[in-house]
């Protein structure tokens, strides 16, 4: 581990772990002390009741009710600070999971699922259990995780992956910042609202357009019913002015429910979550930040501000949440109007700040997800940030890696390599024996471009590579229902590849290709012959990347293809001990093609006469 980010983490979770205890102890002696006083309110209220302690017994009660309620409102602020101390101990706990790789017990694995028709996806474990994704995910909220995912999945540009690396090199020092940050995110996972249907009526608003009348009727109106309710005997008016009022109250509100109906749709139920995004406005809000793109994040979300917005709009959700009590709906909303009260002041707050809410939240998502970024580099401090270069022109292909290793591979276990793709259109065909390292290298180089492309650190002391459109083909699965073999699924993979290859030659992004084991669901005469056109047809598509193969005839491709074909290879090592044959490798890579094979060996090892 390394040990600046594991003594954080670990100070951190020490810190955080007894805030969390002391709270728990002031939470249970504030509920003791809620029991003492609802017990002395009724004690009391009885009392003066019954036991004639008069009005003694009276005031007695009373003090205890507003002892009461202070507690309660109290204890509602020591729950919500250890809310936030367990969150800082999970995020401190998640940080140190992260650099033990133990970060496959992420209950959110699955979303979202590998999708085969993807590019990579599958075949470099970029999502799902174990994967990219989960090895770098700090993101709280479902938009600042969805947001991750789509860039381990969609390649940046060259400009796009500098101004996140430039984000990122700046927050990876702020853990403090980073720490907050997430922490406000948790709590709004806790109750995650459901934004779209509010999103939707930001966006494209309602019929309900109120008018000057109409703003000052719902003040108006339900001033006169109330004041004829209190005061109306003493008018010379019948007694029951205030009805006829109220009818009118009624009438108006309903001549309008239909249209303020979507407003209070899309509202309801979200002050909670609401008010705890305004937090997560703020803390962006009050961030120091040096980045010019961070700031201009910041400066984004500092007009209205953006906090105090989201606040006035999770207020207005609470007293719309009101309706919620059946007393409340059927007596007291009628005669305050109160439908309208929240319809208008939705609309208010729609017109000032509502087309903006959605870039607002998508602000949150890009620094969270942004934050991940930074908490990669914070904990990995031996992994480079790579120079990617946008499309080429002529042949400046680039992929050069020095130390190269799989990202996903303990850094006290991963073996590191050297690779080199000197132009467009060159391979490398890779050989050796069985569990050499021959998949394992065109993972590693997969998914470090994929990271370099996302905008963060890659697992090598230096990467430049060109912002490729990668292309594999390594986990080809047959179908039963769709009647799919799998020798005709890797075809259709394989030809989904060339297409693209077919694509960059017509001024596409380059294609980087990562092809394992192909064609090895057919006789090995029609293997060499598929192999050797699909290695022409990708080289003459001015295509680039690595094959590994089992076929050592297909070396003989780097003399009739120069300089475009490039032999590597893995070997393994077999040593005799008292008559037992004991396997090793060294995942080295090597040039030119491989001269041994260990086949049978490993059958006789796990027990198969041969």
């Amino acid at each position: 581990m390394t040990p600046d980010a594991a003594t954080h983490y670990a100070r951190r979770r020490e810190a955080a772990g007894l805030e969390v205890e002391r709270l728990r102890v002031r939470s249970s002696a504030i509920s003791l002390a809620r029991f003492v006083a609802f017990v002395a309110i009724v004690a009391l209220g009885l009392a003066a009741r019954f036991a004639g302690l008069g009005s003694a017994g009276w005031i007695g009660a009373a003090v205890a009710a507003v002892a009461f309620v202070v507690l309660v409102l109290v204890h509602d602020r020591v729950l919500e600070r250890k809310r936030r101390a367990e969150a800082s101990v999970a995020w401190a706990d998640e940080g140190l999971a992260r650099l033990r790789g133990q970060f496959a017990c992420d209950p959110r694995a699955g979303e979202p699922e590998p999708d085969d028709a993807h590019p990579y996806a599958g075949d470099l474990d970029v999502v799902g259990r174990g994967s990219l994704l989960q090895s770098i995910d700090t993101t709280r909220t479902r938009d600042g995780r969805a947001l991750l995912a789509s860039w381990l999945l969609e390649p940046a540009s060259a400009a796009e992956v500098q101004i996140r690396q430039q984000c990122a090199r700046d927050l990876a020092p702020r853990v403090e910042l980073r720490e907050v940050f997430a922490v406000e995110g948790a709590l709004v996972a806790e109750e995650p609202p459901d934004v779209a249907p509010l999103l939707r009526w930001a966006r494209e608003g309602s019929p309900f357009a109120p008018s000057a009348l109409l703003r000052a009727t719902v003040w108006v109106l339900p001033a006169i019913t109330v004041g004829l309710l209190a005061f109306g005997g003493s008018l010379p008016l019948p007694r029951a002015t205030w009805v006829a009022t109220l009818l009118l109250q009624i009438v108006i509100s309903a001549r309008h429910r239909t249209a303020i109906a979507p407003a209070i749709l899309a509202a309801s139920e979200h002050q909670a979550g609401l008010s705890r995004f305004a937090r997560m406005f703020a803390t962006l809000e009050g961030a120091t930040l040096d980045a010019p793109p961070l700031q201009a994040l910041r400066a984004s979300v500092a007009e209205g501000p953006a906090s105090v917005e989201i606040a006035r709009l999770g207020r207005i959700v609470g007293f719309l949440d009101a309706r919620r009590n059946e007393v409340f709906r059927l007596l007291i909303g009628p005669v305050l109007m109160w439908d309208l009260h929240c319809a208008i002041a939705l609309e208010r707050w729609r017109v000032r700040a509502g087309l903006r809410f959605d870039q607002h939240l998508a602000t949150l998502a890009r620094f969270e997800a942004l934050c991940a970024l930074a908490a990669r580099a914070f904990e990995r401090p031996d992994d480079a940030w790579p120079e990617v270069v946008g499309p080429p022109e002529n042949d400046e292909v680039a992929f050069h890696a020095r130390a190269l290793g799989h990202p996903l591979i303990a850094p006290a276990k991963v073996v590191r390599n050297d690779v080199d793709l000197d132009a467009a259109g060159t391979v490398l065909l890779v050989t050796g024996s069985n569990m050499s390292g021959k998949s394992t290298l065109l993972r590693a180089m997969g998914t470090n471009v994929v990271l370099a492309l996302a905008g963060a650190p890659v697992r090598a002391s230096s990467l430049r590579t060109t912002s490729f459109a990668v292309w594999t083909s390594m986990r080809v699965r047959d179908s039963l229902s769709a009647g799919v073999s799998h020798f005709l699924a890797e075809l259709r993979r394989l030809k989904a590849v060339a297409d693209a290859a077919d694509a960059a030659s017509a001024g596409a992004r380059p294609t980087l290709f990562l092809l394992d084991e192909i064609l090895h669901g057919t006789n090995s005469r029609e293997r060499h012959l598929g192999a050797q056109a699909i290695v022409r047809r990708l080289v003459t598509r001015r295509a680039c990347g690595a094959i590994s193969t089992h076929d050592l005839a297909l070396g003989a491709l780097e003399t009739e293809l120069p300089g475009k074909v490039r032999n590597v290879h893995f070997r393994e090592q077999v040593e005799e001990v008292e008559g037992v044959e004991t396997m090793t490798f060294d995942y080295r890579l090597r040039e030119g093609v491989v001269t041994s094979s260990n086949a049978l060996r490993l059958m006789r090892i796990v027990g198969l006469d041969v």
